[in-house]
């Protein structure tokens, strides 16, 4: 079963300039059906406030992950989290970095996202 979610480009509501940015669809947990547009170089994700994606779950690092921008795409990077993350049902390890493809699932804490991006 393809749990893909695929962004319908034919929306008028879309802005086209945001139609070649990577999005994470929240599907489960206590930021379920958020979504974030990948615009930026780097976002931090974590318990702390001051992060670009807040997960207020004690499961949680305060600094927990980060999504960069890099020359073939997109890395996620585990900073030494106590409970790591999960990749397409994979643990990661401390300090790795996974470039992410269009479909790839990855659980921080009881929160799983799912990277989409329509322009691969």
């Amino acid at each position: 079963m393809d749990r893909t979610t695929r962004v319908d480009k034919s929306n008028p509501y879309l802005d086209p300039g945001y139609q070649d940015f990577p999005v994470i669809n929240v599907l489960s947990g206590i930021l379920k059906g958020k979504k974030y547009l990948l615009t930026k170089k780097e976002y931090l994700i974590g318990r702390d406030p001051k992060s670009d994606i807040v997960i207020d779950d004690r499961k949680v690092s305060q600094k927990h992950a980060m999504i960069s921008k890099s020359s073939g795409g997109f890395l996620l990077c585990d900073l030494d989290s106590t409970n790591g993350i999960f990749v397409n049902n994979r643990r990661m390890g401390r300090y790795d970095k996974l470039p992410l493809k269009a479909g790839d699932t990855f659980q921080i804490g009881t929160c799983i996202f799912q990277f989409v991006w329509q322009s691969e």
